[in-house]
C-alpha cells in the first residue's frame, strides 16, 4: 500500500492546537518509537483493507471551529423558550419516569431523578440535589401500575410517545412533524440521541432527546462498557447509525448542518480493537468511511437509574466552579499542557477556577486538596500512569484516591489508559465514574500526549458555551484513543434558568399527588423511622441535619442504630467532616455494605486526614478501623499506608506486625507490602 493512500493516522501530520514536538502522555514518544508505532498499524491496517478507514483524517480545525460555534448556538436557542421549575422529582420506576418526563413541555421542564432504592442511586440522587439546590424535592409515582413491557417494541412505544408529548408533538413516525413541531417552538434541531430499547440506558435517551429538541433513534447494540468491538462490528454498528440519521430527514453528513453531535446510550463496548491496538469508538461514531467527521460523539451507559442521573447532570446543573490539578514538570513538552492558562481562561470566562499550588503537584497536595470531596462542576487533571494508577510529582496514587464527589462533575483527564476499562471501579476512569463524573474523557490506551487538547484550548470552548463532546476535543486530528462519556450536546455552565416560575409558585409542578420530602422526613421523625428520616434527609439536601440526627441517635441509642440507619448516615459524616462519627457508622453498616467501594473510600479519605488532629486515643481508634477496611484492588497500597500511620500517630499497634499478618494473593500487593518490609530492614515472608 503506497504512503499516500494510508489513513491520515498512519501518515502522521498529527494537527495539534500548538506546534510543539509529538510527546507522549504517559512517556515522550521517541521519533524511532513513533515510526515503529506508525509501521505496525500501518501493517495492520493495510492486512484488513477498507474495513477500518475511519482512522482516517477529519476535517480542516476551521471547519470544526465553526461548526462547534454553530453547535453552541443552536442548543442554547433550544434550552433558551424552556424555564426549570426548582423542583427535583424522584420517581421508583419506569412508567413513574416516563410519565414524569412527559409532564414537560416546550416551556418548562424540571429534574426527575430515579430512585431504585440501591445506596448507590440515593447517593446519586443526593449529589445532584447539593449541586442543584432546588426549592422543593418531591417523590411521585405514576398511577399507571402496569408492568414496564419486556418487549424491546412496545418499549419503544412508550418511550417514543413520552418523548413526543413532551413536545407536544402528535403521534406519528413521521420525522417532518417532530422537526415543525420544534421550530415552532423556536428550537432547532444540533444532534441525535441513540437509544437500544432493550438497554436500561434508554432512560438517558429519553431525557436528553425531550431536553435537545433531538431526534431520538433506535440502534441495538450489544457486549460490555469495558470490553472491545472487532473492527467489523465497530463500522456495523457506525453504519447503522448513519442509516438511522438518514431517516431523521435532517441534514447529516457534514459538519454545520442539522445533526452535529451525537450522543449514544447504551452499555456497548467502548473501544475497538484493531491488531495490538485500541480505539475509541466515540471517536469512530460521527464519522464517515474516510474518517471525516460529520458529528461529535459521546456514550452514555449504566442502569437507568444511574442513566437518568447522567443525563439530568448535563441537562439542569449549571455550575461554573471548575478544580485543576496540574502534575506536570516546567519543561518541554510537559508545560505546553500545563494547566495554569486553562484556569486563567475560566476566571475571565467569570468561573471560579481553583489550580494546585504549588505546582507540580504531588500526592499530599491531591489527598489534602481531596479529603473533603470535591464540589466542582468541572475537573480537568494531567499526569501520568495506567489504568490502575496514576504518577503525581512526587507520589503515586490509587483509583482509591479518586476523590469523592460532593456534587456531580465532568472529568478532563489527561492520562494514559485512564478510560481502558470503565466499567471497573479497579481503574482510574471507572472510579471516576463510580463516584459519580457524568461527563469524562481520557484514553483508552496510550494515545501519547499529542493526541489531547491542550487544557486552555478546552476551557476556552467550555466557556464559550460548546457542547461538551466538541470541546474536550483537538480540532483536527484523526480518530484515535481519546473516549468520551456523557451527554455530547451538554453545556457546562450554561445559565440554566433555575427559577423557573418562581419558588411562590413551585407548586405549580405538572404533577398530581407528589409528595414533599420534608412532610416524609416529618412523618417519619413522629413514628420513630429513623432509617427513613436519615434516608430522605440525605435525598433532599439535608445531610448536616443528618448527621447531627446520627449523632443524637449515637449518644442516645447508641444499640437501636441499625444497618440502614448507617448506611445514609456514612454519607453524611463524611460530607460533615467527623472522621469519629463515620468510623462508628461504618462499623454498623451490614458486611456487604461495609465492604462498598464508595464507602471504602469516603472511609480512607475522611479519616487519613483527621488523624494528625485526634487525640491519641482516637487516633487509634481511627487507625484500627483503616486496618480492618483495606481496599479491594489496592490491598498493599492501603496496608503500607496504615502502616506508615499508626507509627506517625504513635498508637500501639506494630506496623511491621501488621504488615506481616496481612493476607494477600495478588502478586503486587505482595511486592508492594515486601518492599516495604525491606525498606524497615525486615526480610519479607
Amino acid at each position: 500500500m503506497r504512503r499516500e493512500s494510508l489513513p491520515g493516522y498512519c501518515r502522521g501530520g498529527l494537527r495539534r492546537e500548538s506546534e510543539a514536538p509529538a510527546r507522549g502522555a504517559g512517556r515522550v514518544a521517541s521519533t524511532k518509537g513513533r515510526r515503529f508505532i506508525t509501521s505496525a498499524l500501518c501493517a495492520v491496517l493495510a492486512g484488513i483493507g477498507a474495513s477500518m478507514p475511519a482512522f482516517g483524517a477529519s476535517g480542516a480545525p476551521e471547519d470544526e471551529r465553526r461548526a462547534g460555534e454553530s453547535l453552541a448556538a443552536r442548543l442554547e436557542k433550544a434550552a433558551a423558550g424552556a424555564r426549570v421549575i426548582p423542583v427535583v422529582v424522584i420517581v421508583p420506576d419506569a412508567r413513574s419516569y416516563l410519565g414524569a418526563i412527559e409532564r414537560w413541555t416546550p416551556t418548562q421542564r424540571f429534574p426527575v431523578l430515579w430512585d431504585a432504592g440501591t445506596v448507590r442511586s440515593a447517593r446519586d440522587v443526593a449529589r445532584f440535589v447539593r449541586a442543584f439546590a432546588p426549592a422543593r424535592v418531591v417523590r411521585w409515582s405514576s398511577p399507571d401500575a402496569t408492568p414496564f413491557p419486556a418487549q424491546a417494541a412496545a418499549r419503544r412505544d412508550l418511550i417514543e410517545g413520552a418523548w413526543r408529548r413532551a413536545w407536544d408533538g402528535a403521534p406519528t413516525d413521521d420525522p417532518g412533524v417532530m422537526r415543525d413541531t420544534w421550530r415552532k417552538a423556536g428550537a432547532e434541531p444540533a444532534g441525535m440521541v441513540v437509544a437500544d430499547a432493550g438497554d436500561p440506558a434508554w432512560a438517558a435517551a429519553l431525557a436528553i432527546a425531550s431536553a435537545r429538541a433531538a431526534p431520538l433513534v433506535w440502534v441495538d447494540g450489544h457486549g460490555a462498557v469495558s470490553a472491545a468491538w472487532e473492527a467489523d462490528g465497530a463500522d456495523a454498528y457506525c453504519a447503522q447509525v448513519e442509516l438511522a440519521a438518514q431517516q431523521t430527514g435532517l441534514s447529516w453528513r457534514g459538519l454545520g448542518d442539522e445533526v452535529d453531535a451525537v450522543t449514544y446510550c447504551g452499555s456497548i463496548p467502548a473501544k475497538i480493537k484493531v491488531g495490538e491496538d485500541l480505539f475509541a469508538l466515540s471517536d469512530r461514531v460521527g464519522r464517515l468511511a474516510d474518517g471525516t467527521r460529520w458529528a461529535w460523539a459521546s456514550q452514555v451507559w449504566g442502569d437507568s437509574p444511574r442513566a437518568a442521573y447522567t443525563a439530568m447532570c448535563g441537562i439542569f446543573l449549571s455550575e461554573r466552579e471548575a478544580w485543576l490539578f496540574d502534575s506536570y514538570p516546567d519543561e518541554a513538552p510537559w508545560n505546553l499542557y500545563a494547566l495554569r492558562e486553562a484556569g486563567g481562561v475560566l476566571q475571565r470566562a467569570g468561573w471560579s477556577a481553583r489550580l494546585n499550588a504549588p505546582r507540580p503537584g504531588g500526592l499530599d497536595d491531591w489527598r489534602n486538596a481531596c479529603a473533603p470531596g470535591l464540589a466542582s462542576g468541572l475537573v480537568m487533571v494531567n499526569t501520568k500512569g495506567n489504568r490502575d494508577f496514576f504518577d503525581l510529582f512526587p507520589g503515586r496514587g490509587t483509583p482509591g484516591d479518586i476523590p469523592v464527589l460532593r456534587t456531580p462533575a465532568a472529568a478532563y483527564f489527561i492520562h494514559s489508559w485512564s478510560a481502558n476499562q470503565p466499567g471497573e471501579p479497579g481503574t482510574v476512569g471507572g472510579r471516576w465514574i463510580e463516584h459519580g463524573a457524568w461527563g469524562y474523557l481520557g484514553s483508552v490506551q496510550e494515545p501519547y500526549l499529542q493526541a489531547f487538547a491542550t487544557g486552555a484550548g478546552v476551557a476556552s470552548r467550555l466557556a464559550s458555551g460548546w457542547a461538551w463532546g466538541a470541546a474536550v476535543r483537538a480540532p483536527g486530528l484523526p480518530a484515535g484513543k481519546l473516549a468520551c462519556f456523557g451527554d455530547a450536546m451538554a453545556r457546562l455552565g450554561e445559565r440554566v434558568d433555575a427559577s423557573g416560575p418562581g419558588p411562590a409558585e413551585a407548586d405549580a409542578l405538572p404533577l398530581e399527588d407528589a409528595v414533599p420530602l420534608e412532610d416524609r422526613i416529618s412523618g417519619a421523625l413522629r413514628a420513630g423511622r429513623f432509617d427513613e428520616a436519615l434516608r430522605e434527609m440525605m435525598l433532599s439536601g439535608r445531610e448536616t441535619d443528618a448527621a447531627r440526627l446520627a449523632r443524637a441517635l449515637l449518644k442516645d441509642q447508641p444499640g437501636a442504630i441499625s444497618p440502614a440507619m448507617a448506611e445514609p448516615a456514612v454519607e453524611a459524616a463524611f460530607l460533615a467532616g467527623d472522621a469519629l462519627l463515620l468510623i462508628e457508622m461504618v462499623q454498623r453498616l451490614d458486611p456487604a455494605r461495609d465492604a462498598d467501594g464508595l464507602t471504602r473510600d469516603m472511609l480512607w479519605a475522611g479519616v487519613r486526614g483527621a488523624i494528625g488532629q485526634a487525640s491519641p486515643a482516637d487516633a487509634e481508634r481511627l487507625v484500627a478501623c483503616l486496618m480492618q477496611r483495606l481496599r479491594e484492588g489496592q490491598v498493599g497500597t492501603d496496608a503500607v499506608d496504615a502502616a506508615r500511620l499508626m507509627e506517625a500517630s504513635g498508637t500501639r499497634f506494630d506496623p511491621v506486625g501488621f504488615l506481616q499478618s496481612v493476607g494477600t494473593t495478588r502478586v503486587k500487593d505482595r511486592r508492594i507490602i515486601d518492599q516495604e518490609l525491606a525498606r524497615r530492614g525486615v526480610k519479607p515472608r
